[in-house]
């Protein structure tokens, strides 16, 4: 069966503007849920991101550092639905 003459239409939809985020976030992992809902999960308190992503002595020291908290953010609105998960050292 050839498809040729098919029209297929795509609509997009802003779920979630990144903008509203704090500033100190930095998004790790971006999916969404059956219903097209976006699970994201964030870090804080991660040293800012180099601007020279080529400069490894910057980049290094960046990659390992541990962020002070990770964000579990779902739905639309961020701020309805979040968990803040801290981070525990075990070893």
């Amino acid at each position: 069966m050839r498809m040729q003459d098919q029209t297929i239409t795509l609509t997009f939809k802003k779920l979630m503007d990144f903008s509203d985020l704090p500033k100190e976030w930095g998004v790790t992992t971006i999916s969404f849920d059956w219903d097209f809902q976006p699970l994201l999960l964030v870090e804080e308190g991660k040293p800012p991101r180099p601007q020279a992503l080529n400069d490894m002595d910057a980049m290094i020291p960046w990659l390992n550092a541990k962020p002070t908290a990770h964000h579990a953010l779902y739905g639309r609105e961020p701020a309805a639905c979040k968990s803040r998960f801290k981070i525990l050292r075990v070893w």
